[in-house]
């Protein structure tokens, strides 16, 4: 690799040559340019003159949190970072001693800077290398993690674009650079400016690129990584790279002996340079800090994103349930969508197949996240197209505020108005115009669900009339098929059940003749009778029963939903069998229901009740293994010591209330505190059983006493194990059925940790030779995993034995001892001590049983991976070197280690490395051997105190962090009112900020313990008054399922409260504030449901039963009339006086029960029955009004009809003009003889007589529409 401080030696001649040059006394001229050259500004950087205070500033760029071990690698980044600021500020303060000594003729000063100056650049250039370095290796892992994660799943948010600017840097260092000004590119481009300068200027390319290997993560969890891959990239590092450069500037300065070729140098420029590189602002290092500062933010966004879009998905889903009884409306204008929104649907799932979809994707996805074995981009994706489809299918269901029902509407009212303005096309179809101008007026003076009524039927009689214009004679097929179905219908009807009133008209019906001019009346009659026996039908007890069985299997079938929604196991036999009848009800063929009624009744009654003992079963076990234990505690419990605790049971039950006796069996000894309705019996020893006769709906609590310990079982597992250093992972379980809102873990004690619960990097401290650490919400199902580095797992022992001259060249022999020091057997990585560079030829190595081993070099090192070791086992390998150059050799091996040492600071070792560089050749071989491996151990050292002072200072970051939290705790108490649990926190920050200042780890892994061990409880006053809270919330839900949902999130944030309250001021403190806003909130919300749906649903139910009182009224006075003279008029009666007078008695009943869905949904389908009837009766009557004037009845008979209408009196104003229009037309009855051609030739006829009168009889007729419309 070229550094930085190969630059520095062409800065170093250049100010030496003037001393050369001048034999040690300086001309004029060489004065003036020596204050020239020394007189440059060089800083471009902050100033800071401690490492501390130059890593304080560098700190600043870097707010990030891309996750523990990037993070990790962020400090190193930083600290180099902090230290080129160090020494280059260092050598600025130098070099601005040197123009006074230029004019003063203080050559030894001036040389004595020269020489300082020269030092810290060395170093000043070192280190940024390494931070450029280290920043490449966090670009490249940052990508991976994040492909890891599939953020291209969700390539809307702000972190994708991230992944893409990270991929694009990632492939610019692959490929070269490109005009994407990336962070890379932008490096790039101040180097290329540099070596255009240099090159001008005729000092050649001064910067090329150089290859060096970084280290790639192997990634496990979201945190830590399993070891490491290496890649080898090219990058252009800011030095010289070749001896070429420096000989020719060496020949300008010596040779030449011109002083003035010192000023064409680009020095200015250089420091401009690195200015631009590894400055504060506008520099590269400043855009790797905006780009991980922007990641940072951006995956902060998206992990908020994906928690607000599940609280979206919950509402919604919430709110699909309630809309799912809108489901049969929605299907029920299939018709509307089908004929007037065709493009809308096109492809189009049914909707209670979309809901199926979305229903068992929401159970699947919570199943995967709550497994954890969803990454974050596949989560987010899949949420966010739940969220999606829930909130597209909720506004086709939600019938009040649907925009597909408005356009529906809209669509209505615009078929409507066209058909209203259409003239009749055929005069034989008027009575189907006639019919449709009657809906079509109906459409537009109607609104919301009476309007798509409406429109249905509207559509269904445009429909016949389009196919009559088109093709009479099929509409003729139609009818005579439908009228033939609709007999077979009704023969089935009569033939099961005994209806004497409808089976009367029917015979009547049958005695007539069908013909093209009552085909008509003849479906319409037929079709009346029909409708009325299957109501008949409806009403029929057993029929009933069997309905209502049914309805109770749909009733299950919500509770299996539910069920399958909060994950109880194996209900998909309890969902098929729920559908075993379906088949029989899908069909509505009530016939068919009637007549195996009585075996079928029978067979969903046992099917019903096995489906609830199934439910039943399935929940006691559900129960039994779902329950939680909760210590409620006023410590903060420790593992594997004894406990005194109130600990307590929670049963929450999601489903309804639960009166099927069971017990739960928890392996530790209860004593109850106070009895419990629910309660039985409970038998406590070593283990206690709790017997239940019943669990209410809601969370379910009871408290007990008990003593118990918290054991721990750890297992280890190396995640890799290597002769340089192994990571082990130990993984702690709880071995415990209860959760515990904080826990202190206690383990052996171990070096170099990070401890990872549930994916979160977890502070620890050392106590009593102890490692501990707290977690909170603990529970055996807590991932715990502590992860600590290991030297000497693998030790290994190399040894020189021999070596061979071969003329130039020469051979090594190394025998090397390794040994597994593990109790286990592995797979390691030998890491040898021995340095590979460009001079060694050929390597060979050889295991004991003389097999050549395939070998790598890694970071000049000579490593042999995927090594097999037995417990305690020790293997020997030899292994041969031959190197073409050994003073190259060694030169190169020495000039390494030098340049490691100087990053950490060394001088004294690197000052006699350098003399050796000097004279390598006249020195003995094994002095340069022992120099070498002095220079190691010395390296060695120097790693592992630099591993040390970093590990401090991490912890040390962490304290601050702690004490930062705290102070933040500080206001809210002064702002509680809470003065003496201030002072008392205060004394600890005092105490914790003093151990701060220590340079011991042991004092500030104390301070961290000092802030988060010794617990505040909250005072008494508030503890009593969430009580009181409580017991209103509880004794206000009682025990009604909609008041106990309502107040589930008051509920389950007291449980909170209790398991803080002892443990955390704090945080319990701020829970009792939002315990308060939920109280307020509940009894508001619930304000609502009383004044807002109970009342509208009781006014709704209220004005359909006055509805029906006057409809009733309506159909009893028209149907007053002797039935025989309503069947001579052709009068098709929409319902029997016998069936009026059921729904009267029925609506006595349903009108003095309490308002419920039910009476809603009864009530609702009994006002639907006599509103059609009411409409029937008015359609027949209009239409035949608006017949007899096209029929030129006489003005008094039509006046007379008139009257009768504006009396309400329809089936009056019927008769008085069929009993004109019969003799009127006395060939009617022929109608049927006369062949359909000429009856469409005698209508054209009458169509052109009538004309002239055609606009005078057309008002008349909307006169009378719209006066009924009224």
């Amino acid at each position: 690799m070229k550094h930085f401080f190969k630059i520095s030696l062409i800065i170093v001649l250049l100010f030496s040559t003037i001393f050369f040059s001048g034999c040690g006394e300086m001309t004029r001229t060489e004065k003036t340019l020596c204050y020239n050259l020394t007189s440059k500004s060089f800083a471009y950087i902050p100033n800071c003159e401690t490492e501390n205070s130059c890593y304080e500033k560098v700190s600043e760029m870097f707010n990030t949190d891309l996750g523990y071990e990037q993070e990790i690698e962020m400090y190193k980044l930083k600290n180099s970072l902090a230290r080129s600021w160090f020494y280059y500020n260092k050598a600025i303060k130098e070099m601005k001693k040197a123009p006074e000594y230029c004019l003063n003729d203080e050559g030894g000063k001036l040389s004595s800077a020269i020489n300082q100056t020269s030092q810290y650049l060395d170093y000043s250039f070192i280190e940024l290398d390494e931070a450029i370095k280290k920043s490449f290796e966090i670009v490249i892992n940052e990508e991976k993690l994040l492909t890891v994660q599939e953020i291209d799943l969700v390539k809307e948010e702000e972190l994708f674009d991230s992944l893409i600017e990270l991929r694009q840097i990632s492939s610019e260092i692959d490929s070269g650079p490109t005009n994407s000004g990336t962070y890379y590119s932008y490096y790039y481009e101040r180097v290329k400016e540099f070596n255009t300068l240099g090159i001008r200027k005729g000092f050649g390319q001064l910067i090329e690129e150089d290859s060096i290997t970084i280290k790639i993560g192997r990634e496990i969890g979201k945190e830590v990584y399993t070891g490491f891959d290496f890649k080898e990239i090219k990058i252009p590092f800011i030095g010289t790279s070749s001896k070429n450069i420096q000989e020719t500037i060496e020949n300008i300065l010596f040779n030449k002996q011109n002083l003035r070729e010192l000023e064409r140098f680009p020095l200015h420029e250089f420091t401009l340079l690195y200015s631009t590189v590894g400055g504060a602002n506008n520099s590269a290092i400043k855009r790797f800090s905006d780009l991980v500062k922007r990641i940072s933010v951006t995956k902060k966004k998206t992990q908020n994103n994906l928690t607000n879009t599940w609280k979206n998905i919950e509402i919604e889903k919430k709110k699909l349930n309630e809309l799912k009884s809108n489901l049969k409306i929605i299907q029920k204008y299939s018709l509307i969508r089908e004929e007037l929104l065709p493009q809308e649907i096109s492809g189009e799932k049914k909707i209670d197949e979309i809901i199926n979809i979305i229903e068992n994707e929401y159970i699947n996805l919570k199943k995967e996240k709550n497994s954890s074995k969803l990454t974050l981009g596949a989560e987010l994706s899949r949420a966010k197209n739940l969220y999606e489809n829930l909130v597209t299918t909720n506004n086709k269901l939600d019938f009040e505020n649907s925009s597909e029902l408005k356009k529906m509407e809209e669509k209505c009212d615009k078929k409507a108005i066209e058909i209203a303005s259409t003239p009749l096309g055929l005069s034989s179809l008027e009575s189907i115009y006639s019919e449709q101008i009657f809906y079509s007026k109906k459409v537009t003076s109607t609104k919301n669900e009476e309007k798509l009524n409406y429109c249905v039927e509207m559509i269904k009689t445009n429909k016949e009339y389009v196919l009559g214009l088109t093709d009479y004679e099929q509409l003729e097929t139609q009818k005579t098929n439908e009228i033939r179905e609709c007999f077979e219908h009704l023969e089935n009807i009569f033939n099961q059940i005994n209806i004497p009133q409808l089976e009367n008209l029917f015979e009547n019906l049958k005695k007539e003749k069908v013909t093209s001019e009552n085909i008509i009346y003849f479906y319409e009659s037929c079709n009346s009778i029909k409708t009325q026996a299957e109501n008949e039908l409806k009403s029929n007890p057993e029929i009933k029963e069997l309905l209502n069985e049914y309805k109770k299997t749909n009733v299950l079938k919500e509770k299996i939903r539910t069920m399958k929604e909060n994950f109880v196991e194996n209900v998909e036999e309890l969902e098929t069998k729920s559908k075993t009848f379906d088949n029989y009800f899908n069909k509505e063929n009530l016939i068919e229901l009637y007549s195996i009624k009585n075996e079928l009744l029978n067979k969903i009654k046992k099917n019903n009740n096995e489906i609830e003992k199934l439910i039943e079963t399935k929940l006691i076990n559900y129960f039994k293994n779902n329950y939680q234990l909760v210590i409620l505690s006023n410590t903060i419990p420790t593992t594997n010591e004894d406990i005194n605790s109130t600990v307590r049971v929670n049963i929450n039950n999601p489903f309804w209330e639960i009166n099927t006796p069971f017990s739960i069996e928890i392996k530790q000894p209860l004593t109850l505190t106070k009895p419990n309705s629910c309660l039985t019996n409970y038998i406590s020893g070593e283990k206690t059983t709790i017997f239940f006769n019943c669990l209410d709906f809601g969370n379910n609590t009871l408290d007990f006493f008990s003593k118990f310990i918290i054991n721990t079982v750890e297992k280890e597992k190396i995640i890799y194990a290597t002769t340089d250093m192994s990571l082990i992972q130990k993984n702690i379980k709880l071995i415990t059925e209860s959760t515990f809102p904080k826990l202190l873990i206690t383990t052996n004690k171990n070096e170099k940790i990070n401890i990872i619960v549930d994916d979160k990097e977890i502070d620890y401290f050392f106590e009593d030779n102890k490692l501990k650490f707290y977690i909170e919400n603990a529970s055996n199902k807590s991932n715990i995993n502590v992860y600590y580095y290991l030297k000497n797992l693998i030790s290994e022992q190399t040894d020189l034995i021999s070596e061979k001259e071969m003329g130039t060249s020469k051979e090594f022999t190394y025998k090397s001892i390794v040994k597994n020091n593990y109790e286990k057997e592995l797979i390691g990585t030998i890491i040898f001590p021995i340095h590979i560079n460009n001079f060694v030829n050929n390597i060979e190595i050889y295991d004991d049983k003389k097999i050549q081993k395939k070998n790598e070099v890694i970071d000049k090192k000579l490593v042999l991976k995927n090594i097999d070791f037995l417990a305690k086992e020790e293997k020997n390998f030899l292994i041969k070197i031959t190197i073409s150059n050994k003073y190259e050799y060694y030169f190169d091996t020495l000039n390494s280690i030098k340049n490691e040492l100087i990053t950490y600071g060394e001088t004294k070792l690197v000052e006699e490395i350098n003399k050796t560089l000097e004279k390598i050749e006249l020195i003995e071989e094994k002095e340069i051997q022992n120099l070498i491996k002095k220079a190691e151990n010395e390296l060695n050292n120097l790693k592992e105190k630099f591993e040390e002072e970093q590990n401090l200072n991490l912890i040390k970051e962490n304290l601050i962090e702690e004490i930062k939290k705290y102070e933040e705790k500080i206001n809210d108490l002064e702002k509680y009112g809470l003065i003496e649990e201030k002072e008392l926190l205060l004394k600890r920050i005092d105490l914790a900020k003093t151990l701060l200042e220590s340079t011991k780890r042991n004092d500030i892994l104390k301070g961290i313990s000092l802030l988060q061990n010794e617990p505040l409880s909250i005072s008494e006053e508030i503890k009593k008054e969430a009580e009181k809270l409580f017991k209103i919330v509880k004794e206000s839900a009682g025990k009604d399922n909609v008041l106990i949902k309502l107040a589930q999130a008051f509920f389950n944030k007291k449980e909170e409260f209790d398991e803080w309250k002892e443990i955390d001021l704090i945080k319990s403190k701020e829970i009792f504030l939002e315990l308060k806003n939920l109280y307020t909130k509940y009894f508001e919300d619930k304000n609502k449901l009383w004044t807002n749906l109970d009342p509208n649903k009781s006014e709704k139910i209220s004005n359909m039963l006055k509805e029906c009182s006057e409809y009733l009224d309506f159909l009893e006075r028209e149907l007053s009339i002797d039935e025989s003279e309503l069947i001579k008029a052709k009068f098709i009666q929409p319902i029997t006086l016998s069936r009026i007078k059921k729904l009267k008695l029925e609506l006595v009943e349903i009108e003095n029960a309490p308002n419920s869905i039910e009476k809603e949904e009864k009530v609702f389908e009994i006002r639907g029955e006599l509103k059609a009837a009411v409409d029937s009766i008015k359609k027949q009557t209009i239409n035949l009004f608006n017949k007899s004037i096209d029929d030129k009845v006489e003005e008094g008979v039509l006046s007379r009809a008139k009257n009768y209408i504006d009396s309400n009196k329809f089936i009056l104003a019927f008769l008085s003009l069929k009993n004109t229009t019969t003799k009127n037309n006395g060939l009617a009855p022929f109608m049927g003889l006369i062949p359909i051609g000429v009856i469409v030739i005698l209508a054209l006829i009458l169509k052109k007589i009538l004309k002239k009168k055609e606009s005078e009889e057309n008002n008349n007729k909307k006169i009378v529409l719209q006066e009924w419309e009224n």
